[in-house]
């Protein structure tokens, strides 16, 4: 099955994982009020006067735009224009920000499609957001995903294909396909780019497996190896 949401300008969606906000011109600060500590993942679909304050700085949010951030460490205020928030009990993401979106994914998926990992996990199991790129004339193969996946579609036009029916996809429709939900996408004409969140994801890095680590060689030997174990901090 798939869910879709319409936009609000408050909660849409609220489960132990994640609480959506479909943010369209509120007002008021949009991260004030949770107390519990957690991220907040964040995408601007259109408009062009929201701003996000973080560590004394503003940063202007223009359509395209993502970002992450903590609880109590952001403001964000909205007063035209559509905002996709997804908040993370218990998560812990550095503040970043980027955008806009390119065009096509940079990593292959399947049956033709694309995608580019917008915020990665910074560990083994975090959450991730990232940007789908659906070709015109695609009929993806039927699939499933472990876990939620939550996004809005941001341009072009498609379908969501289920056991329970076809759900007609176009710029600003936000969705959800719960864990386990046999779907697949398709396209006529036009190309349909997707940004979509994960809860958890089974690739990053850990504490015995990241770059850094794997490029400190010490007399030929990779710091990874267990034979240095002993120097790897604990």
């Amino acid at each position: 099955m798939l869910e879709t949401f319409s936009w609000t300008g408050d909660v849409v969606f609220s489960a132990p994982h994640a609480t959506v906000i479909a943010a369209e011109s509120p007002e008021w600060d949009l991260l004030h009020g949770y107390e519990q500590p957690g991220a907040f993942f964040g995408f601007v679909l259109d408009g062009d006067n929201a701003v996000l304050r973080h560590g004394g700085a503003s940063y202007p949010l223009r359509p395209g735009t993502y970002f992450a951030t903590n609880t109590g460490s952001s403001s964000l205020t909205n007063p035209g224009g559509r905002i996709l928030l997804i908040y993370q009990p218990r998560a812990d993401f550095p503040f970043q920000i980027g955008g806009p979106l390119e065009w096509l994914g940079r990593l292959r998926y399947i049956d033709g499609c694309s995608d580019s990992l917008l915020i990665p996990p910074w560990r083994l199991g975090e959450a991730c957001l990232n940007l789908l790129h659906i070709p015109a004339g695609t009929e993806q193969t039927m699939h499933t995903h472990p876990s939620d996946r939550i996004g809005v579609v941001v341009s072009g036009r498609g379908q969501c294909v289920t056991p329970g029916g076809v759900t007609e996809l176009a710029p600003g429709v936000l969705w959800r396909i719960p864990a386990d939900g046999l779907h697949r996408f398709r396209t006529d004409d036009k190309a349909l780019r997707i940004v979509a969140w994960h809860p958890d994801s089974d690739f990053g890095p850990t504490d015995e497996n990241h770059p850094m680590l794997r490029k400190t060689f010490v007399d030929g030997v990779s710091a990874i190896d267990d034979r240095l174990a002993g120097i790897r901090t604990r």
